[in-house]
């Protein structure tokens, strides 16, 4: 399955080989040649998200501790290939934290939860210090439910709005330009 299409990348695109002999490694596959390169040598227990510059940076997993399901957020040092726990919440603590994005800083990440809160929120979180900033998007009455972000090559990975949940799907736009064709959209309905 396709992790990512490498939007910097025209030539490759990141996949998930399943095969049993694979377990799961993600490789990086040349579309025009069919050429692959094993990026790294995973295992299916994790799902992974990869960062703006098409390197995989994070991965969760589920787990048990003495009876006790938990998430937990693993975060891949560049410099060392290493993985560390980021985060981990409890199924029941009920508030859980994932990342929602990435952002151009390589220390810090957009994540998604209610911690301390009755509404999920969009949050900066500094990875060295691993604690939450200030909120990137909150919203008084409705669940923040994530972040959009620019696919195009020229700004890749700019936050161009935020999503909630209204009493549909909405999107606060932080990007005018699109705020205003969704309003000219919704008004031509």
């Amino acid at each position: 399955s396709i992790l990512d299409i490498l939007p910097r990348d025209p030539r490759r695109i990141l996949v998930i080989d399943p095969r049993s002999k694979t377990q799961g490694d993600i490789v990086r596959v040349d579309v025009y040649t069919g050429n692959t390169e094993r990026v790294l040598h995973s295992s299916d227990k994790y799902q992974y998200d990869v960062d703006l510059k098409g390197e995989v940076r994070s991965r969760q997993m589920v787990d048990f501790d003495s009876g006790k399901l938990y998430v937990k957020q693993e975060w891949k040092d560049l410099k060392t290939g290493e993985w560390s726990e980021l985060f981990r919440y409890y199924a029941k603590d009920r508030e859980p934290m994932g990342i929602a994005g990435f952002t151009e800083d390589p220390n810090v990440v957009l994540v998604l939860t209610n911690k301390g809160t009755d509404k999920a929120a969009v949050y900066e979180y500094d990875i060295a210090q691993k604690k939450l900033l200030q909120p990137a998007f909150a919203h008084k009455m409705f669940d923040a439910t994530g972040v959009v972000q620019s696919h195009a090559a020229g700004d890749y990975g700019a936050v161009l709005g935020f999503a909630y949940a209204g009493d549909t799907s909405r999107v606060y736009w932080v990007d005018d330009r699109l705020g205003g064709l969704e309003d000219a959209a919704r008004a031509a309905l």
